[in-house]
């Protein structure tokens, strides 16, 4: 999944209901979820073993024959764009590409199941039942709970830093991390390095 769209997938659908530093949460277990996730410590050991869940998931994701047209078109669109003058053909074919890969994307039942679950319970559950995904998180010597909760601190973490460094927020809210988003500001350019590692492993799927 291009530009860590595992990690946005996991993260912002249970962010919404679990960090009410951007929204409010009311429900019982939800609350027992966010507080799993803040007492969730980040690491660079941890992002380690996210990146390799990322990599292998995308290699095993490039042998379906969809996400091999899928690259394929990206690439061609990708060319074009770069030409500096473009034929009304390839204007035509640009759009037409667009089209598709949008359609493919819009597609991808993976994504769409990741994205219905509501707590990390069902988050963990719909990636047991990913046998891709789940090979990989075991191969990393994480339990799919553990995956869902560390891409969930990262994404929660990013978001709190990110609002900080925009001077939007002044003061982190009770259930966010404050260990986790320093160690993201402590980390910053090595995390920035990773995450460029995993979008390129992942080549824009």
């Amino acid at each position: 999944m291009g530009s860590l769209r595992m990690a946005l997938v996991v993260g912002v659908v249970l962010v919404a209901p679990v960090a009410p530093a951007l929204a409010q949460s009311t429900a019982t277990p939800l609350d027992r979820d966010a507080q799993e996730v803040k007492s969730y410590r980040l690491s660079m050991s941890v992002l380690q073993k996210l990146g390799a869940i990322h990599e292998a998931a995308a290699a095993a994701r490039m042998k379906d024959p969809r996400y091999q047209q899928l690259a394929g078109k990206k690439a061609e669109l990708a060319t074009l764009e770069a030409k500096q003058e473009p034929t009304d053909a390839e204007q035509e074919r640009m759009g037409a590409l667009a089209e598709e890969i949008e359609r493919l994307e819009q597609g991808d039942d993976e994504d769409a199941s990741l994205g219905n679950a509501r707590t990390l319970s069902e988050m963990a559950g719909k990636i047991d039942a990913l046998p891709a995904l789940a090979a990989a998180v075991r191969g990393a010597g994480m339990t799919t709970r553990e995956f869902a909760t560390a891409e969930l601190a990262l994404v929660q973490a990013g978001l709190a830093y990110g609002l900080q460094k925009a001077g939007q927020l002044k003061q982190l809210p009770d259930e966010v991390s404050k260990e986790n988003v320093e160690f993201l500001r402590q980390h910053e350019q090595e995390i920035k390095a990773l995450r460029a590692e995993w979008e390129k492993a992942e080549g824009g799927c």
